[in-house]
């Protein structure tokens, strides 16, 4: 049985670096022992593309293509993993993270997961829980629609 894993993420970040699409979130960056961690990443280069990778860091846990479901709100994001993935990630079947951003740190991180789904269904945006600006609702879906699964 897997588990369901929830926290705040007091660090998050977006950004590019050596060819690929990273987001993170930690409860705390200093305490490498927490599970309560996870790292996004997908290359920026469609011929070098393995999927989307998934860690609970420090590379404690890993996996490739086991994001079933990843719903960004304003204050959170939810991703679930498919049972294969859950039990390669130490039987972490979904999170539920909570963060505060400003609304520039909040569009970049958009910006970057939209790059790491790109092809993937997977991925929807909570637009009921979003700000006022109109770029963030672009190529998003409703809360609570389901997304289709190749």
């Amino acid at each position: 049985m897997s588990r369901s894993l929830r926290f705040t993420a007091k660090d998050v970040g977006a950004f590019e670096q050596n060819g690929a699409h990273i987001v993170g979130f930690a409860r705390s960056r200093s305490d490498e022992a927490s599970d309560e961690a996870l790292i996004l990443q997908r290359s920026s280069d469609d011929s070098d593309d393995s999927g989307i990778y998934a860690e609970i860091p420090i590379q404690r846990y890993v996996c490739y293509d086991g994001v079933k479901d990843a719903v960004l709100a304003r204050n959170s994001l939810s991703v679930t993993f498919y049972p294969d993935a859950a039990a390669e990630l130490g039987d972490i079947g979904d999170m539920q993270i909570s963060f505060s951003r400003s609304e520039s740190e909040f569009a970049n991180l958009v910006t970057t997961l939209r790059r790491i789904f790109r092809g993937h269904e997977s991925f929807t945006i909570d637009v009921a829980n979003q700000s006022s600006d109109p770029t963030l609702a672009s190529g998003t879906s409703p809360a609570g629609q389901e997304p289709r699964h190749p």
